[in-house]
């Protein structure tokens, strides 16, 4: 998939390139975790993870295995944005997760970095992913849904190949 920039506008005055990421963007993810709010952590964990466990997070991610899109502003390399799509249990079956930073929320990022690690995962074999959403978050919701992803309990989203 090939990278894209967007422009700038007045409320994100920055542009962005989206793209898949690898090992080397291991310290970049564990930064862009680590500058989430407690709010933002807790919604993209769905529990309370620490400094430390974060760092445990990312060391456990495998780019040979585990799919992920950063959106990485073009004027300094900081990632504002990422999804992943890593395996579950279950056969066939990836969970997603996603988290953009409050500055760069409502331009399209979460969606757009979303459909690509589902895509990827997808074109790897996978068959379903599930995507945990805070029943209050509306704005993640709306996002699942126009991925075409249907609710199987509140806050449960199921998006099929």
């Amino acid at each position: 998939m090939a990278d894209i920039q967007t422009a700038p506008d007045e409320a994100c005055p920055v542009s962005v390139q989206l793209r898949r990421l690898g090992s080397d963007d291991l310290a970049a993810i564990e930064s862009h975790l680590l500058e989430l709010d407690a709010v933002s952590r807790n919604s993209r964990f769905q529990c309370g993870f620490g400094d430390a466990a974060v760092a445990g997070y990312v060391r456990s991610l495998d780019d040979t295995v585990d799919v992920l899109f950063g959106a990485i502003e073009s004027r300094n390399g900081r990632m504002v944005g990422l999804a992943e799509a890593r395996p579950a249990e279950a056969p066939g079956t990836v969970e997603l997760a996603v988290s953009v930073l409050p500055t760069h929320r409502r331009h399209g990022l979460g969606h757009e970095l979303l459909r690509r690690a589902a895509s990827a995962a997808f074109a790897r074999g996978m068959t379903v992913a599930h995507l945990l959403v805070a029943p209050d978050n509306v704005a993640a919701a709306r996002t699942a849904a126009t991925l075409g992803a249907r609710f199987r309990a509140p806050g449960r989203a199921v998006l099929l190949a």
